[in-house]
């Protein structure tokens, strides 16, 4: 029973004595390496393939973990686990258990090629689904481009990026520009889903599961991405006590639900995003080795709005054409706040740079929006950020502006709230008679 049970293992399986003799090999062996278990048997690990990895765990009798290898004597990528095998405190062999990432390793080859290929290339050969995504620079083309072409296929992809570059956008462009456009897009922000309800809300849960749970019990979100694509979003958030069941689900197509031990065939396809460095975490050991490898087969990054300054003012064109439509307005940027944006370093990205247009938009009473129009703080950071001659100008110059429209308006509420007494808004400014005057001239208040 039990050698049945190591035969039906899709993962490579081999047994070895403490001379590394080999005594055991499952189907999956043969199958991954390419060599018949009866060729192996009963020969020694070191006498075959010397330069294995595992037969470490022999000389040192300590286990390993998911370490990349490429079998020499065949040329198989592989990630394999080695562990020891002690009787009465005597290391009496070693069991390695190793997956085969030919196609990955491959995938990651034709990606490379593909980048190269692509910083020759424009935007117009981009899927119609691909236009919200604004920007000219070839760091941001090259990243649209490379989504382009892997959106057609079945592939897992992980989206890279600091927070508000538009990674969601991006999934979104690739489930529509793929055969799935048709079946939904599930989103599940995995940064704001507490520990205790990651597991029944990714794969449901079965009717009774747990108190309270529902009678005919819940779908989960793969199988409410059935057919059409999953987006996990902010992906290393993914508790690690989840990250091994994530994982099978993306090796078999099959999920359990919460409860129940029935496993279930789902037909999802995975969008993964990231601001952190996974890689980092696997080094650490908090994200799991083998999942990241499932979801590192095509890496898109998508560059900072700082790296990529001259698409600034075509987003924020953008921005602010859907506001005017959508409030039907008619409202225009003064060239102090473009040279403004164009300054500041974004640290919100793309997203930071949309919340700042709608504040200016919703307080902007005239059609131009002008300086005065921003959220303080950003004139606040920009005092402080220190940039080139020319950037520094243009800083300079916008919050020289802003001063003066704060000033024109407190002149004005001034005058407002001593109805119209200028003696009185004198005082209420704590300012001078002549000091008075000469601010009204300049304000055209007289």
């Amino acid at each position: 029973m039990f050698h049945s049970i190591l035969d039906t293992l899709h993962e490579g399986v081999v047994v070895m004595a403490a001379d590394s003799t080999i005594v055991y090999a499952n189907p999956a062996y043969s199958r991954i390496l390419g060599v018949p278990v009866n060729k192996v048997i009963g020969k020694k690990c070191c006498d075959i393939e010397p330069a294995a990895k595992c037969l470490q765990s022999l000389a040192t009798k300590q286990p390993i973990k998911d370490q990349y290898e490429i079998v020499q004597s065949v040329g198989v990528p592989i990630v394999f686990s080695t562990n020891c095998l002690f009787h009465n405190g005597e290391l009496i062999g070693i069991c390695s258990v190793f997956r085969d990432i030919s196609e990955i390793v491959s995938l990651n080859k034709k990606v490379a090629e593909l980048k190269h290929q692509l910083n020759q290339y424009g935007r117009s050969s981009l899927p119609d689904s691909f236009a919200p995504l604004i920007g000219r620079h070839p760091s941001f083309v090259q990243a649209l481009k490379l989504a382009a072409q892997v959106a057609p296929s079945e592939t897992t992809v992980l989206i890279q990026g600091e927070s508000g570059v538009g990674k969601e956008l991006l999934a979104r462009a690739i489930h529509q520009a793929s055969r799935r456009k048709h079946k939904p897009f599930v989103t599940v922000n995995c940064a704001a889903l507490p520990e205790t309800l990651f597991e029944s809300e990714l794969f449901g849960y079965a009717g009774g599961a747990f108190t309270g749970a529902k009678a005919g019990g819940k779908q989960g979100k793969f199988h409410l991405a059935d057919g059409g694509t999953l987006f996990l979003d902010e992906v290393g958030e993914i508790p690690l006590s989840l990250q091994a069941k994530l994982l099978r689900v993306l090796q078999e197509g099959e999920v359990e639900r919460l409860g129940s031990v029935k496993p279930e065939k789902v037909n999802t396809r995975i969008i993964a995003a990231t601001n952190a460095d996974l890689e980092a975490m696997v080094a650490r050991g908090a994200f799991r080795q083998d999942l990241f490898y499932r979801l590192n087969v095509i890496c898109i990054r998508l560059p900072a709005l700082r790296e990529h300054p001259e698409d600034i003012s075509l987003i924020a064109q953008a921005i602010l054409e859907e506001i005017n439509q959508v409030n039907n307005r008619n409202l225009a940027f003064s060239q102090e706040v473009m040279d403004l944006f164009t300054a500041y370093h974004w640290p919100g990205n793309v997203r930071e740079l949309q919340n700042v247009i709608r504040h200016a938009s919703l307080v902007a009473a005239e059609r131009t929006i002008g300086v005065a129009n921003l959220p303080s703080y950003l004139l606040e950071r920009l005092s402080k950020q220190v940039h080139d001659q020319d950037s520094r100008a243009a800083i300079e110059r916008a919050l020289k502006l802003y001063t003066e429209g704060a000033e024109q308006e407190a002149i004005v509420e001034a005058l407002r709230l001593a109805n119209n007494n200028r003696s009185q808004a004198m005082d209420l400014l704590k300012i001078s008679r002549r000091t008075f005057y000469k601010k009204l001239k300049k304000y055209n208040l007289l």
